[in-house]
């Protein structure tokens, strides 16, 4: 009996999964499956700005996926893998109403070990589906093909104080040597393990960015994220060395090699909100609640309806209150202010 993927690394391997198969172009008159492959990956995690280092749990794998089209009810019944050597490998079903795939995943300690297991050759997918019938489809993987080194979060530390009423661009190094013919792709997912942002896969999905080889951020809207929060991400660089479009119709095929970095994310808990404002002749006193890093400008005007605000002061918060005292030189009468907070 071959060891079967670990459970504990079941999360880094639906994500990869999900990801790699949820964007696969759908056809009009819909067959049961959108997309298939097998893939290698080789895994790191980041928690500074130093570069990512190999997790030590397990961090080289092999997966095998099949994506039904749409929503999972029954479409697909059973899903296997054989492996060169001959062992074949049923695929988890996903929890029916879900968009996930079907799924199996092998993890070993090193890449001599994965690919004693897995080694390179063809390997072969057999998808029982509905409407569809048994479909047997041969992959090719080659002699492995990684790119040259993983993904490193390049604004990390801005990445553990994300404002979540504001837009965040996470940023990364460049993927070396990358094209637009390879794939980059991000996930954030919560302490539940529930997707709440991703990047699109492999084609064009409304309302999600495609990342190529060539991309290094990401802009994650705000309101995605809540406040004070920690949520964990996984970016991924991913060379697709077999690309198939007609050995099933309607579905894709991929083979692919990829490292992938996990790293966390965590949101402010400060609400930018005024706490005091005081004025006793020329004595001016501001007090507000601002986020690290954020830069706030206080202006001033005599006039509600006025488009000409006078900016009395600018001000980068390190976190907690921020206060202003003494900022006007001559005795105020009416007067309005008002506190910016900039992108």
């Amino acid at each position: 009996m071959m060891p079967c993927f670990q459970s504990h690394r079941g999360l880094r391997f639906a994500l990869a999964a999900m990801l790699l198969a949820a964007g696969v172009v759908l056809r009009l008159d819909a067959s049961d499956a959108r997309g298939y492959g097998v893939f290698k990956s080789v895994d790191y995690v980041q928690t500074s700005t130093n570069p990512p280092v190999l997790l030590s749990d397990f961090p080289f794998s092999f997966a095998a996926i099949a994506q039904p089209v749409g929503v999972y009810s029954n479409q697909i019944t059973r899903v296997t893998v054989e492996s060169p050597l001959g062992f074949v490998d049923p695929l988890l079903a996903p929890a029916t109403g879900t968009d996930q795939p079907f799924a199996f995943g092998f993890g070993a300690g090193s890449q001599a070990e994965l690919d004693a297991y897995y080694p390179t050759g063809t390997y072969t997918l057999r998808i029982s589906a509905a409407r569809d019938g048994e479909r047997v489809i041969r992959l090719p993987l080659p002699t492995n093909s990684f790119p040259a080194a993983p993904p490193r979060v390049s604004n990390y530390p801005a990445a553990q104080s994300i404002d979540p009423t504001l837009s965040f661009a996470l940023g990364w190094d460049p993927f070396i040597g990358g094209t637009t013919n390879d794939f980059i792709s991000l996930s954030i997912v919560d302490r539940n393990n529930r997707v709440v942002f991703r990047s699109a896969a492999f084609a064009e999905e409304p309302g999600l960015t495609l990342l190529s080889g060539t991309n290094t951020s990401v802009m994650i809207p705000a309101g995605t994220l809540g406040r004070g929060e920690t949520y964990y991400g996984y970016l991924y660089f991913e060379k697709d060395v077999v690309n198939q479009s007609t050995n099933y119709p309607g579905a894709r095929g991929l083979v692919g090699f990829s490292r992938a970095t996990s790293f966390s994310l965590q949101t402010s808990t400060l609400a930018f909100r005024l706490e005091s404002l005081g004025v006793n002749g020329t004595q001016f006193a501001v007090r507000w609640q601002g986020g690290p890093g954020r830069t706030y400008i206080l202006q001033s005007s005599t006039d509600l309806g006025s488009t000409n605000w006078t900016s009395v002061s600018t001000n980068v918060g390190t976190g907690g209150s921020i206060t202003l005292t003494n900022v006007m030189t001559t005795t105020l009468g009416a007067h309005l202010f008002r506190l910016l907070m900039l992108p």
